[in-house]
């Protein structure tokens, strides 16, 4: 496959999976309230939001990145940055009532941010990215080596 083919490839599956985002902001807002050039420019967010979560989870798992702190002061510090992730996924996602669970994966070898497994065996009809496991998986980068 050439470098266009590939390019071309991408850019169809990005497109596909900012389809299902808006397919999903609309299933749980209850209207259509995302167009299609919105729902690309949210997956190009939830991109840049993925791989900055994701080079955290794997300084976190390289480096102790809290060294001076207290465990407490850790806990503190850690899971405000979480909430501060979280709060900026469900805005994109138009989900002010967060009815999405998504959750931060700290495993390195995977991606960041995953939709629960059990809220997406539930919403089958959603056509969406997963892991092995079945989380749905919010912001999968297409590229092709």
């Amino acid at each position: 496959m050439n470098r266009n083919e590939k390019s071309k490839k991408r850019r169809e599956s990005e497109f596909h999976h900012a389809v299902n985002l808006r397919h999903l902001v609309s299933q749980i807002s209850g209207c259509d309230r995302m167009g299609l050039h919105e729902a690309m420019e949210a997956y190009s967010e939830l991109r840049l939001i993925e791989r900055r979560t994701h080079k955290w989870a794997e300084d976190m798992c390289n480096f102790d990145l809290y060294a001076d702190m207290t465990e407490e002061e850790e806990d503190r510090a850690r899971e405000g940055r979480e909430k501060r992730i979280l709060r900026r996924v469900h805005l994109i996602l138009l989900d002010s009532e967060e009815k999405i669970p998504i959750e931060i994966n700290f495993d390195p070898r995977g991606y960041a941010l995953k939709i629960d497994n059990e809220w997406m065996k539930a919403n089958q009809n959603i056509d969406f990215f997963r892991d092995w496991g079945g989380y749905g998986i919010i912001a999968p980068d297409f590229r092709i080596e």
